[in-house]
Parts: C-alpha cells; structure tokens; sequence
C-alpha cells in the first residue's frame, strides 16, 4: 500500500492540484476518515480522530494540522504533558 504523505522536512498532504503543509508536530498519519496524531502512552502510540464524513475531516485537518494547531484540543494536551510549567 503506497502513503499519500511522508515525513521529510514538512510532510505534505495532497488534495488534488494542491498540496498542504503538515505544522502540528503530533501528526502521525491519516486514512479516509482519521487522522493520526501521537499519543499521550508515548511516540509509537496513536490517538485516533475518527469522522463521519470525509469532508469533516478534511475541514479538521486543513484547519488544526495546517493552520492554527496550537489552538488544537489535543496539541495543547499533549503540550502541557511535555512541559507542565510551561
């Protein structure tokens, strides 16, 4: 099964004729309707978001995983774990 992203400087995700710029640094993967981000059990575990329809997700990841992730529920959890004082 080939991959329609990879980890390189800043892993890309593809849509179309355009492609979109991966920012959060808990992204992992992401299938149809899923996105992957690293878990709070450690870097080889994955949190899971799961979506209905395929556009939610879409929407989701355009706007946390390429745009303001800082503002992401999860990034801002997974953040405060890495640095409790900051």
């Amino acid at each position: 099964m080939e991959k329609d992203w990879e980890f390189a400087k800043e892993p890309t995700y593809g849509t179309g004729y355009a492609s979109v710029s991966v920012k959060c640094p808990f992204f992992r993967n992401h299938g149809k309707r899923e996105i992957h981000c690293e878990s709070a059990y450690g870097k080889d575990a994955v949190q899971i978001l799961r979506f209905r329809e395929v556009a939610r997700k879409q929407q989701h990841f355009k706007i946390w995983c390429c745009g303001c992730y800082e503002k992401c529920e999860w990034y801002r959890t997974m953040a405060k774990l890495e640095d409790p004082d900051g």
